[in-house]
């Protein structure tokens, strides 16, 4: 994921590899996204994030937007939502936690609390990816966790954004 922020400079996936990222796909008309500003930029402040304004107007309105709201977290701008749809998102807010190892570890749709996305942020670099397994952490699959972030909860599956509503 290449791109440029809001200011002009480079922005990239790649050039944050080797620790735990938060990349956060939002847009500026999402009633639920601008409930989760504070905890992005929250986060920010402590760990990598990349964010990506999906379909939010040109650099001027973005531009606007955060400063209206105190926010400086770094921001990609996907006026098409061509990037959105290269990583499959489908809706507003989505949340990846991708690993040192460069490995989604977790998906969050919708709402998630500041101390949801850091205790993530944190599992991931708990437990790397085996090398060579077709699973993409065996202590996450033996801690009850799928390969994408879902909780199994007594035969039922449980979402992460409930799970982090509910628990975290």
């Amino acid at each position: 994921m290449e791109g440029r922020a809001l200011d002009g400079s480079p922005l990239s996936l790649s050039s944050l590899q080797g620790r735990p990222v938060l990349v956060h796909f939002w847009a500026t008309w999402c009633p639920v996204c601008r409930l989760g500003d504070a905890n992005i930029q929250a986060v920010s402040q402590h760990h990598a994030v990349l964010t990506v304004a999906t379909q939010s107007g040109d650099v001027t309105a973005l531009r606007k937007y955060m400063d209206e709201r105190g926010l400086d977290f770094p921001v990609m701008l996907d006026e098409s939502g061509f990037l959105a749809a290269r990583y499959g998102v489908r809706g507003v807010p989505v949340s990846f936690i991708v690993d040192a190892a460069s490995q989604i570890r977790f998906v969050e749709v919708g709402y998630t609390t500041e101390l949801g996305l850091r205790a993530r942020l944190w599992w991931s670099t708990v437990y790397l990816p085996l090398s060579g397994s077709r699973e993409r952490s065996v202590p996450l699959a033996r801690a009850g966790m799928t390969a994408h972030g879902q909780r199994r909860l007594e035969g039922r599956r449980m979402s992460n954004t409930a799970f982090s509503g509910g628990y975290w």
